[in-house]
């Protein structure tokens, strides 16, 4: 059974952080302040996701970025590897945004955001795609920001109380302490959730160190979700122009825009480098 580490002294995680802070504050500096107010979720978007945007501008400097480089609603097909939860189609997010613009989209994802479909989600994906072959898949996992601040809780729409965000994350999390390891007579989503706990197993105990473990989970989880979603590129050569465009998606109280932390933004064309163009988002500001 894995037991949960010490708080005592600085985790591999929040040296992790501060070294994406760094980043973050580049970024945020470039981007100009997020436009919720000094409060307990200002200060927890500072501390643990510096450089989130507002789902608004997040949205407008998208559609700047990827028209500079001749990708539209018209000629370009969306796909999403989300998380299916529901407080994800709250309009104020960017994810949100970019859906109702595009009208429809191709959902590759599945619970905290992975990318359930894979190359075969991708291959149809590009056959649904203009002659050019022009892609736009946006992903990443979620995270709630409750009233107080804490991360992991959201208050979704017609609930009383605040609940767990992402919960099939989180609950993935919580297992690799529980003890129990069997992954036999599961399906559906339960065959989903083994495989999150799977990736996440390793990374348990210093997640469990860091000064905010919701926080740490979300920034490792994004990096299970990247992965998965270059894996499943990299197995499809059939998109002539690939943008691929992440990061964490998170849910504020509903008074509040959800913002969204950039963490890849990148072109790829065929026979050309990968292009990154997270400096130029942060450039639109």
């Amino acid at each position: 059974v894995m037991e949960p580490a010490s708080s005592a002294g600085a985790s591999l995680y929040d040296v992790a952080e501060r070294r994406d802070a760094l980043d973050g504050d580049a970024i945020a500096h470039a981007l100009g302040p997020s436009r919720v107010s000094a409060s307990p979720v200002h200060q927890t978007l500072r501390e643990h996701f510096a450089g989130a945007v507002a789902g608004s501008a997040a949205y407008r400097r998208c559609l700047s970025l990827l028209a500079q480089y001749g990708l539209t609603r018209d000629n370009t097909a969306l796909g999403t590897s989300l998380c299916p939860d529901k407080v994800n189609e709250e309009p104020s997010g960017v994810a949100a945004r970019l859906l109702d613009h595009w009208g429809e989209a191709h959902r590759l994802g599945g619970i905290s955001g992975v990318p359930l479909r894979g190359a075969a989600g991708l291959g149809d994906l590009s056959r649904c795609a203009a002659e050019d072959g022009r892609i736009l898949v946006m992903f990443g996992p979620h995270v709630g920001i409750a009233e107080d601040g804490e991360v992991g809780l959201c208050r979704r729409r017609g609930r009383p109380i605040v609940s767990t965000a992402c919960g099939a994350l989180i609950g993935a999390y919580t297992a690799c302490f529980s003890g129990d390891a069997a992954d036999d007579g599961v399906a559906g989503a339960d065959v989903q959730k083994q495989w999150i706990r799977r990736q996440i197993a390793p990374h348990a105990v210093a997640i469990s160190k860091a000064s905010s473990p919701m926080a740490a989970l979300s920034h490792q989880s994004y990096s299970m979700v990247r992965d998965a979603v270059f894996d499943a590129v990299d197995s499809v050569s059939a998109a002539r122009c690939l943008c691929l465009v992440g990061g964490i998606h998170i849910n504020l109280p509903r008074s509040m825009e959800d913002h969204f932390v950039p963490r890849t933004f990148e072109l790829r064309r065929v026979g050309e480098p990968v292009k990154d163009l997270l400096p130029e988002f942060a450039a639109l500001a």
